[in-house]
């Protein structure tokens, strides 16, 4: 499996997030679990922060998709290496969708 690290300060202005880094050498990491993780939506919390979606293989399945939570600032509010949010046992999920206004 790859180690791949989800950057979500890299799908948005550094300017935005002055306390987060804006150097590619040293994103944010959503996970570092060692796994395949695809398919990275984000949506505002509407108190300045964001919540963060993704497809994991972590638990060798493909039909989990996890999240996190993060402070305007870049801090983590969810378990530091992301919440299962959906998971479809044995079944592979090729793309989720995130309403931000349900």
């Amino acid at each position: 499996m790859r180690h791949c690290l989800l950057c979500l300060a890299a799908l948005f202005p550094p300017a935005f997030f002055a306390q987060w880094t804006g150097q590619p050498s040293s994103p944010l990491p959503l996970s570092t679990v060692s796994s395949a993780q695809t398919l990275l939506v984000s949506i505002p919390d509407g108190d300045g922060g964001w919540y963060a979606f993704w497809r994991d293989a972590r638990n060798e399945n493909r039909g989990e998709v996890w999240g996190q939570r993060l402070t305007a600032t870049g801090e983590y509010l969810w378990e530091p290496e992301g919440r299962l949010v959906f998971a479809v046992p044995g079944r592979s999920l090729r793309d989720f969708h995130v309403d931000g206004n349900t």
